[in-house]
């Protein structure tokens, strides 16, 4: 049974992790002596973060762990699928911290809100651009697999 190559299970570690980074970088100053006061979307993420940064990054690092092998392990076609629907998710996840971030690090200028539009734009293009990378130096390697899947 055909297996999805690893190298398209990377663009999904990458966002998974940036997923965490983010998540952890975006916690308001009030987070850090008081885990009560985490901000985040994923209830799972704020059953973690609320006990412990370290439970939230364990509990994290566990997944991804589990996440890349359960991708690799799946049929070919349930890999491309598994692979599609958690990197889209991370994604939108890791970018949704986008504006947070910007104001927290980059700008509190209410005028140059709307940079954040272009950091957004930048973001989504350099993860299309690391996963065509990957993706496409694992093809020149094996041509066959363009026409063989």
């Amino acid at each position: 049974m055909k297996k999805l190559p690893r190298q398209f299970i990377y663009p999904v570690i990458l966002v998974i992790l940036l997923d965490i980074f983010f998540t952890l970088l975006g916690q308001p100053k009030e987070y850090w002596n008081n885990p009560i006061k985490v901000q985040e979307g994923s209830p799972f993420g704020v059953l973690t973060l609320s006990s412990s940064p370290w439970l939230f990054l364990s509990a994290m690092l566990i997944y991804t762990i589990i996440v890349s092998t359960a991708l690799r392990k799946l049929p070919f076609y349930l890999g491309v699928f598994g692979t599609i629907s958690f990197f889209l998710g991370h994604v939108w996840g890791s970018s949704s911290w986008t504006y947070t971030l910007f104001l927290k690090y980059i700008t509190k200028n209410p005028k140059l809100e709307f940079a954040h539009w272009y950091v957004m734009v930048g973001y989504l293009l350099l993860i299309s651009l690391t996963t065509t990378l990957w993706i496409g130096k694992y093809l020149k390697k094996n041509p066959q697999q363009v026409n063989n899947t």
